[in-house]
């Protein structure tokens, strides 16, 4: 018998007083889930297989929305000892990596009698760009290989032969910032492979500021209902069904979406073709964080898709500065600098980028953000305002 009414629920109202933005906090409640259910529960799907993974990068310009502080507080619940989850070491090369993950396999009695064998792992980093490295080709490929929990995956040494890997599962929960992003990714690795894997969760700041986040007595007493719940999560192993409400609901969502990708960039087109899969592995997540009964319901598949459209209004920013454009980068900062402070003047701007560009070059990157609805330049009081609707709940 579970103690919350629903898990991502009740950890929203546990990190209530804290910093962070809401948004962060729901993403890491939904990776801690993922970590519980691992690549022993499944979703069925024709001759298709949908495992519960996720890889989840939170994005912010340096020190502005408390992305390790939002982190953190998922991480002590999935380092419980009573949980069992294999977590990976924050600094670690890419051959103790895949040791890691060949040392978490493991085999459990599923709910049918049958012995079910996996390799489950989940990776936690605050700073993700220090665990992926500079440039580091084959770990990026490790990581597009593992995403689509493949049957085999075989380790392959020049002196010391092969390894195969049976049943692979590996969740992804890291933190990084926009600069520090473009320097561990390649620029060909912008907008496929790993990086359509990734749901980027992106804020420009925190949630408000408070100065003394205790807990109260109220929420320990959450904590310990959450810990507890999730002692009953990680038990969940077997097939997941779905309603009839829910293959309609995604029928026509497949569909319109097809037709309808929420984003024109050609950086996102990758992203946009496994968009199904993450809302389908979502919906998963979100049954498991309601009730035991591995029954995916339309209400579940809704919710997913209004967490993710959520997570799509800011998303571009992950990666606003990954383009071949001269002005890419600044135009990355820029952007950032207005949400931040929601309105400022161009001569404001014009101080804090006085050693990128000059007074014209600024006007025209302001002219290309009004274009795009980002903003809008008054130009008797050279004010720039920013447009609210970018901005997440």
């Amino acid at each position: 018998m579970r103690r919350c009414a629903d898990w991502i629920d009740s950890y929203m109202q546990f990190t209530a007083n804290t910093e962070p933005p809401d948004i962060y906090h729901r993403w890491c409640a939904i990776s801690c889930l993922a970590a519980c259910l691992q690549r022993k529960c499944v979703l069925p799907w024709g001759t298709l297989r949908f495992y519960p993974n996720l890889y989840i990068i939170l994005i912010a310009p340096p020190g502005r929305a408390r992305k390790s502080t939002a982190m953190d507080t998922a991480m002590q619940l999935m380092e419980e000892p009573s949980l069992g989850i294999h977590l990976a070491a924050e600094s670690v090369t890419r051959e103790q990596l895949i040791r890691e993950l060949l040392n978490a396999q493991e085999y459990i009695t599923g709910a049918d009698g049958k012995m079910i064998g996996h390799c489950s792992m989940t990776i936690c980093n605050s700073e993700l760009t220090v665990f992926l490295g500079y440039n580091n080709p084959r770990l990026l490929d490790d990581l597009t290989d593992w995403y689509d929990c493949k049957r085999r995956w075989i380790y392959r040494t020049v002196h010391q032969g092969e390894y195969p890997i049976s049943a692979v599962w590996v969740n992804l929960l890291g933190a990084t910032t926009p600069e520090l992003l473009r320097t561990a990714l390649p620029p060909v690795a912008i907008g496929g492979g790993l990086t359509s894997r990734i749901v980027f969760i992106y804020a420009g700041a925190k949630r408000r500021t408070i100065a003394n986040p205790f807990i109260s007595p109220a929420q320990y007493k959450l904590r310990e209902d959450l810990l507890y719940d999730l002692e009953q999560i990680v038990r969940m192993s077997g097939e997941f069904s779905a309603t009839d409400g829910y293959v309609q609901a995604r029928t026509l969502w497949y569909e319109y979406n097809d037709a309808h990708p929420p984003f024109e960039d050609a950086i996102f087109a990758g992203y946009c073709d496994r968009r199904i899969a993450t809302v389908t592995k979502l919906s998963i997540i979100i049954s498991a964080s309601r009730s035991d009964e591995m029954l995916i319901t339309e209400n579940d598949f809704a919710r997913a898709i209004t967490f993710l459209e959520d997570a799509e209004r800011l998303m571009p920013m992950a990666l606003t500065g990954a383009g071949q454009g001269k002005y890419a980068d600044i135009m990355s900062r820029l952007m950032a600098e207005i949400i931040r402070t929601r309105e400022c003047t161009l001569d404001t701007l014009m101080w804090r980028f006085r050693h990128d560009v000059t007074r014209w070059e600024m006007e025209r990157l302001i002219a290309s953000l009004e274009a795009m609805n980002f903003c809008v330049f008054i130009t008797n009081t050279k004010k720039i305002i920013y447009n609210t609707e970018f901005d997440r709940r």
